[in-house]
Parts: C-alpha cells; sequence; structure tokens
C-alpha cells in the first residue's frame, strides 16, 4: 500500500486527545486495505473508500519519517466526521452502523454546522 494510515502510538499522542481516533480510523482503513473486513461488517466499502479519499484531499500533515517507509498523515477530525456521517446517510448506513462511526470520531460534528472539503465550505447533511 503505496499510502499509510496507521500512526504509532508515540505519533498519535502528538495529536492530544484526537490521537486515539485517528489511530482508531486509520486502523479501520488499513483492514478495508487489506481486505480483512468481516463480509457483514457495519459500513459499506464505499463509505470506507469515500473517508480516505476525504483524508488524502484534506491532509493538514503528512510527514515523512527518517527511516523513509512510513507517512503520518492527518486530517481535521470534525471535518472528517461531519464528511463520513453525510455520506453514511447516503449509503443508507443502518442506525448500528452510524453508532459505530460515531464511535470511532469522539470529537464535535463540523463547525457550527459546516465543514471544509478541499476549498469548498460544505453544510453538515446528516
Amino acid at each position: 500500500m503505496a499510502n499509510k494510515f496507521i500512526l504509532s502510538a508515540k505519533e498519535s499522542a502528538s495529536f492530544g486527545r484526537s490521537g486515539k481516533e485517528i489511530r482508531s480510523i486509520q486502523k479501520l482503513l488499513e483492514s478495508y486495505s487489506q481486505n480483512n473486513l468481516p463480509k457483514d461488517f457495519l459500513l459499506p466499502r464505499e463509505l470506507i473508500t469515500e473517508i480516505a479519499n476525504f483524508i488524502e484531499r484534506n491532509l493538514i500533515i503528512s510527514k515523512k519519517e527518517l527511516q523513509g517507509k512510513d507517512t503520518l498523515k492527518a486530517c481535521c477530525l470534525r471535518c472528517c466526521k461531519a464528511h463520513a456521517l453525510s455520506f453514511a446517510k447516503k449509503y443508507n448506513v443502518s442506525e448500528e452502523g452510524i453508532k459505530y462511526l460515531e464511535s470511532l470520531f469522539k470529537v464535535e460534528t463540523g463547525h457550527n454546522g459546516f465543514y471544509l472539503d478541499g476549498n469548498t465550505l460544505k453544510r453538515c447533511d446528516y
């Protein structure tokens, strides 16, 4: 996999309280990329792909490790949560799936009813 979405415990700690959420989300994305999700997983693959694409489009930090192998990537979790919940609605994710998705993000959703996707300000639609 060219892009690595997993942070070490030390790296995630540098993000403060949001480091745990970043690790959870990135573990989900890595499981998806390795095709390790159970068939009855609560979130559709399209939604997981959309979350990964959102992170790529909205990087606020990308740090290449000195070893040259791992890249640390992160975006605004509040914006990512708003985007993920908006797309969950589009993909008709079950209530249980929504609760699981919300458990990954222990931050507020968006910023005063809006979030950024690239240079576009979007209304939270969930």
